[in-house]
């Protein structure tokens, strides 16, 4: 009988910790899911199941979110013929063109589709402003580094404050203000994400990216989004062909980004000019923090593609661009100067191997109040490029109001 008890005894407890475990669903969930079953999510079926009574959220309801859709270009592409009826407008409102795609012509297939219009001079120019009024609202010189620039102008010895900071000793009063100090110059700041804006999408904001190079790696930050429940309250990530693409100026992965701006986001936020930047810049930042753990102020040697050593020192604006766009912390073994984000870098005037410091990145955008001064710089924006009066006269939407 002892026996038999014991027996019993052990197969109760079995059954208890079996209800206790299938009670929990999440456990449940974690449990039944498989690596296989986890890396195939079909970009036209929602990986995670919505319901009706689930509570809106707030920024849903204060209407921060509610014409999202007409921030980024269709994602789908309308076919059509190139001696055919004109292509419509996309959502965003601009025109669009007949196009052969980039992929029809690799494939060697005759298939045109509706796309928008590449920017031309006046409206690249704009954005580039629009930019400008993004990195002053972020990036803000003391008042002494104009004077010490100014300075350095009329003495012929070069106007970037920090290196005559490092260089002089005496002087003005500008000099001796800006000893041990480190600070944002919006020159270098515009220069660093001018040179991504226009690689990854031409300075087309409103552009969805699907490159075949890009495909796997959205697709598997979808994936490790989801199983992480990186976004646990965001009615859009259901909806996953919307989250398996990169999107705006920067060409961002959407499962990657959105949570930098706000976890209840839909993807298509990156679209927008400001939020986008200050994305790019809180992800830029937390890199440094990363790099400076990892190197400090010490010296490095770099073996660049044509044979050369340097020594840097600390953290570089290479580090930091790679850090930022790839996730990489570590160098290469080699350098390439010859293409890429160095040489890119040196054609406008930005030492790619220049030592940065954190203040250098901006201060960023308050997140309690982001919302309201994310509106404000777009006034500025505005106001700068003359949209409003522009607008008035012609009775066209505006590009950058819209983003």
């Amino acid at each position: 009988m002892k026996h038999v008890f014991i027996v019993m005894t052990v197969l109760l407890l079995m059954l208890v910790a079996g209800i206790s475990h299938s009670s929990d669903p999440g456990d449940r969930e974690i449990a039944s899911s498989s690596v296989a079953e986890e890396a195939v999510v079909p970009a036209h079926e929602p990986a995670t199941a919505m319901t009706d009574d689930e509570p809106k959220l707030a920024a849903v309801q204060s209407g921060e979110y509610e014409k999202h859709e007409t921030w980024c270009e269709d994602i789908d592409k309308m076919g059509c013929e190139p001696d055919g009826d004109p292509c419509k407008p996309d959502r965003t409102g601009r025109a669009q063109n007949c196009v052969r795609p980039y992929w029809a012509k690799r494939a060697g297939v005759q298939v045109h589709v509706c796309a928008p219009a590449w920017l031309n001079r006046r409206e690249r120019k704009e954005r580039h402003e629009s930019l400008g009024v993004i990195v002053e609202s972020v990036c803000r010189e003391p008042a002494w580094a104009a004077e010490l620039s100014e300075w350095g102008k009329e003495n012929r010895m070069g106007s970037d404050p920090s290196k005559l900071c490092w260089r002089l000793k005496g002087g003005t009063q500008a000099l001796k203000d800006c000893k041990g100090k480190h600070f944002c110059q919006s020159k270098k700041l515009d220069s660093l994400l001018s040179l991504v804006a226009s690689r990854e999408s031409s300075w087309q904001n409103q552009t969805t990216h699907e490159l075949n190079l890009d495909k796997e790696a959205n697709r598997s930050s979808y994936v490790k989004a989801r199983k992480r429940q990186s976004y646990p309250e965001n009615p859009h990530f259901g909806d996953s062909s919307r989250w398996q693409r990169g999107y705006g100026w920067y060409g961002m992965n959407a499962s990657i980004h959105v949570r930098y701006w706000d976890r209840k986001a839909p993807p298509e936020i990156l679209c927008r000019q400001v939020e986008s930047t200050e994305i790019y810049l809180r992800k830029a930042r937390g890199s440094f923090r990363k790099l400076w753990k990892m190197y400090g102020d010490q010296e490095r040697v770099f073996m660049l593609d044509t044979g050369k050593e340097i020594t840097v020192r600390g953290v570089t604006w290479y580090d930091v661009h790679r850090a930022a766009s790839s996730g990489k912390l570590s160098v290469p073994d080699v350098v390439a100067t010859k293409s890429g984000f160095a040489m890119r870098a040196k054609s406008r005037g930005l030492d790619p191997f220049e030592a940065v410091m954190y203040e250098m990145l901006g201060e960023g955008i308050p997140k309690e109040h982001q919302a309201d001064v994310a509106d404000e710089i777009r006034r500025k924006i505005d106001r700068r490029i003359g949209r409003s009066s522009s607008r008035a006269s012609s009775g066209q939407p505006s590009a950058v109001a819209t983003f």
